[in-house]
């Protein structure tokens, strides 16, 4: 008997923000808003925090379009 495993996949949110000390900063979140990881530093630059971000795995998608009816 062959068995079928369905893969669950977990959809992956970035957050990025400012801090109370003024620094961008990075997380990683669910769906759900669960923290998975987070920045270890704030950043005086967003571009530093986004590159940053890429180095744990950040990866640019555009937004797609509306469908059209």
């Amino acid at each position: 008997m062959t068995r079928y495993v369905k893969e669950t996949q977990v959809s992956i949110v970035w957050r990025f923000y400012v801090d109370h000390r003024r620094k961008w900063r990075w997380q990683r979140l669910t769906t759900g808003q669960a923290v998975i990881s987070e920045s270890p530093t704030g950043y005086k630059d967003y571009e530093e925090c986004v590159t940053a971000a890429r180095e744990a795995g950040h990866v640019f998608q555009a937004a797609q379009p509306k469908g059209t009816r």
